[in-house]
């Protein structure tokens, strides 16, 4: 492979249009970054909207000031001819300022390489090509580290507790490794260890997305931009008696969920369904608990119907909001919850809590 970089186009020279025509040209990838980073004309991007517009344009979503666009071709690929397309058809933009060659290697297991089994207490969280010997590593490397231990200290839990769960490296968010997935596992942990657990053998279930179970002792927990499924998972593991339900807008995310539960037998009855709102059975305030690990901008939209679903007493959890941000969703979430705080930051990332 060979990288081709194009330097400083302007965000009015719409660089996403360069990366979306290199591909047709054949680039095998294609990215933007900011040219500016890590100067103080970076300019952060999060990918938020205004709640009150739901207008976005694919140009300019995640364009900033000055970008670089980078793209990777097969060696056997003419770059001059590359060039002579690209200049002609955007004759405004600089030329390209860079061509490296690309190391040939495997990158589907070098990148599996990179990706540890993450533990954290009580959960662990692998992947499909990780062994037993490369978790058993993990978490002997997680004692040396931390003082505590994946042992429960809850005199009425087993002595032992490990709540082990594998995930797809896919493109849903949820796989433990940014800091808002881990507060808010912190947080399922907190509240679901809190219940009475059920003295049986019943499997676990996932109802991932609008689905009905008529038993009245099910511990109802609520998953809002669920992703790969994660924390409603760690929920149903964690107690035989909680019943998840997760909620996402993104496709991919629901497929990847269900593809997660069926692989850690926490079984879902249906593949999700498309609603504008919750069905009847599973909208009001019937939830003892639920987490919401999005953005700050919608989560502040969201705080009358995340509000509107949880009993009176019951713990909330918000996540996926930048310590720079905690004031606006503390604000619109002190309407309707008690003791709305930041119980927990971890590099940058705040975890919001609440009681109903």
């Amino acid at each position: 492979l060979r990288s081709v970089t194009f330097s400083n186009i302007q965000k009015e020279q719409e660089p996403q249009l360069l990366c979306n025509f290199l591909m047709e040209l054949g680039a095998c990838s294609a990215s933007i970054v900011d040219a500016d980073r890590g100067t103080t004309d970076e300019t952060a991007i999060f990918d938020e909207f205004d709640p009150g517009s739901m207008t976005r344009t694919a140009v300019t979503r995640h364009s900033w000031n000055n970008c670089d666009v980078s793209a990777h071709f097969p060696a056997s690929t003419s770059l001059e001819w590359i060039m002579e397309i690209v200049q002609d058809t955007f004759p405004d933009l600089p030329k390209y300022t860079s061509v490296t060659a690309v190391e040939n290697k495997d990158w589907v297991l070098h990148v599996q390489k990179s990706w540890k089994p993450i533990i954290l207490p009580p959960f662990v969280l692998r992947f499909p090509w990780h062994t037993d010997q490369m978790v058993q590593e993990a978490m002997s490397e997680k004692k040396k580290t931390t003082p505590t231990t994946i042992d429960s200290s809850d005199d009425d839990d087993d002595d032992d507790t490990v709540v082990e769960l594998e995930l797809q490296g896919g493109i849903a968010f949820g796989t433990g490794e940014h800091p808002t997935t881990q507060l808010c596992l912190e947080f399922v942990n907190d509240a679901i260890r809190q219940q009475k657990t059920k003295d049986d053998d019943d499997y676990h279930m996932l109802y991932y997305e609008y689905n009905y179970n008529d038993d009245d002792d099910d511990f109802l927990f609520m998953d809002y931009g669920a992703g790969s499924g994660v924390l409603g998972m760690a929920a149903c593991k964690l107690y035989p008696s909680t019943r998840a339900i997760g909620v996402d807008i993104d496709v991919d995310a629901v497929l990847i969920a269900n593809a997660n539960a069926e692989t850690n037998q926490a079984f879902s009855s249906k593949d999700g369904q498309q609603a504008e709102t919750l069905p009847e059975e599973l909208n009001g305030p019937i939830y003892d608990a639920c987490v919401a690990n999005i953005l700050a901008a919608p989560l502040v939209s969201l705080a009358p119907a995340i509000s509107s679903l949880l009993k009176p007493g019951s713990p909330l959890g918000l996540s996926g909001i930048m310590t720079s941000q905690s004031s606006m969703v503390l604000k619109a979430y002190a309407e309707y919850f008690d003791d709305v705080k930041v119980e927990r930051e971890l590099l940058g990332w705040v975890l919001i809590t609440g009681k109903r």
